[in-house]
């Protein structure tokens, strides 16, 4: 396997699914094992369903990324890539994330609810407040992939742009997307902190309508707040790595240059398309 594949397309997949498999689903798994007896009653079923909406999901997020990573591949394999190559794959990459959390929104909640929850319903095995809940849970699971499938997409990409020059591209603003750092960090923490909120009211309102006790579902309310903390410290360090490389970076390279020591053939690394890699790319523009 190219080390191009495995750095853009396998590593980044394997780590966004292996988190949302052991980190977010066990706690969904857990809340319908515990409040819902259809489905403990017919739990092979449940499993067949699940495996079949995990299968369809999966497909289509292997899909999605290797559509949109797939031209940034085609570039860095050329020897001389050509400026229009470069357009190309520098779009791509800025559609990239947006189409990831998109995707993951719709395969967990759209799908997982379609192809998992509802046939089980649908079936007379559940009731209409397990598919309500069943709904709920999917829905916030989603809501809390969207921002690390983001972030996660995003870092993945930082060492494609800074290999490349983007001149031309950054300064023109054609046809790339971008999301704001203020934006990102505001949607970060809104993603992070509404989802167990939303998880704790509807396991309430669930409790009440179907009278079951809150007590037989603590651990489950222990998984929630552990699978906050650890998104917390994913999405933390997520967001703040290219911001940190391109502050460490500025840092020494104009510390060399008020010692008198400084290459003005030296140019700080481009580590995206937000705020924090247009300080790099207007520096070096204006070095040169």
């Amino acid at each position: 396997m190219r080390a191009t594949v495995r750095t853009f397309f396998v590593r980044p997949f394997l780590l966004q699914e292996v988190v949302t498999y052991l980190v977010i689903i066990p706690s969904a798994v857990f809340f319908m094992m515990a409040a819902s007896p259809g489905f403990r009653t017919h739990i092979l079923h449940g499993l067949g369903y699940i495996i079949f909406a995990s299968a369809i999901t999966l497909l289509l997020g292997l899909w999605v990324k290797y559509h949109f990573v797939r031209p940034v591949l085609d570039l860095v394999e050329e020897a001389e890539p050509g400026e229009e190559a470069l357009r190309r794959a520098v779009r791509s990459a800025s559609v990239a994330p947006f189409a990831e959390a998109g995707t993951i929104f719709v395969r967990w909640f759209g799908l997982g609810f379609t192809c998992a929850i509802l046939p089980f319903y649908l079936k007379g095995y559940t009731t209409l407040a397990d598919l309500i809940l069943g709904g709920h849970i999917l829905l916030m699971i989603a809501l809390t992939s969207v921002s690390f499938y983001y972030l996660a997409s995003e870092n993945s990409l930082i060492p494609f742009f800074a290999r490349y020059p983007l001149k031309g591209i950054l300064d023109r603003d054609s046809g790339v997307m971008k999301l704001s750092l203020n934006s990102k960090v505001l949607i970060t923490i809104l993603l992070i902190a509404l989802p167990p909120i939303g998880n704790f009211i509807g396991i309430i309102y669930f409790s009440l309508f179907t009278g079951m006790e809150l007590r037989s579902l603590q651990i489950g309310f222990f998984l929630i707040l552990g699978q906050t903390v650890v998104l917390i410290i994913m999405n933390s360090y997520l967001l703040l790595k290219s911001l940190s490389l391109s502050v460490k970076h500025t840092s020494a390279l104009l510390k060399d240059m008020a010692g008198g020591q400084g290459d003005l053939t030296r140019r700080l690394p481009v580590s995206g398309l937000n705020e924090v890699g247009g300080l790099a790319f207007w520096f070096n523009a204006f070095v040169e």
